[in-house]
């Protein structure tokens, strides 16, 4: 029984060192996560405006996300924000800005997928940071058909 939980203790022990070192930025916590200060929301369209995870080179993607606080509840705008881009490794990264899509107010960007950028996957992320100094991340969910993908 003695070797049990201490072999259960170290895995945990593992598993929690392995939790902290995977964390890239601070205050970033990866989804889904049990709590976060800032609720982000990321969907990808067309330069048509028509929702689509599938893209290819030299084409635009539209990033548009969303975020609130949690504790206050509030939409977080241009005023309440420090920053907000979408991070793409190799890439610059794509600064969000606020403004009016439609009916309604939401944060957009744009990247154009450089002629060299693989095929597959975009391992993208969104990172927001308040003025009250609250962060919110966004990952996308690991379903490989929902994921922004460039295609020949």
């Amino acid at each position: 029984m003695k070797k049990l939980l201490t072999a259960s203790a170290a895995a945990l022990a593992l598993l929690a060192l392995g939790a902290t070192a995977g964390a890239q930025t601070p205050g970033e916590i990866p989804f889904p996560a049990p709590k976060a200060d800032v609720f982000v929301a990321v969907n990808t369209a067309t330069a048509a405006g028509e929702a689509s995870n599938l893209t290819t080179r030299g084409s635009s993607v539209i990033f548009i996300a969303f975020a609130a606080d949690t504790k206050t509840k509030k939409v977080l705008t241009d005023k309440d924000v420090k920053y907000f881009y979408v991070a793409i490794p190799g890439q610059p990264n794509v600064k969000l800005a606020y403004s009016k899509l439609g009916s309604r107010y939401v944060w957009t960007g744009t990247w154009t997928v450089p002629a060299s950028q693989p095929l597959g996957i975009v391992p993208f992320k969104a990172l927001v940071k308040t003025n009250t100094k609250r962060y919110g991340s966004f990952v996308q969910i690991g379903v490989t058909n929902a994921m922004l993908t460039v295609t020949a």
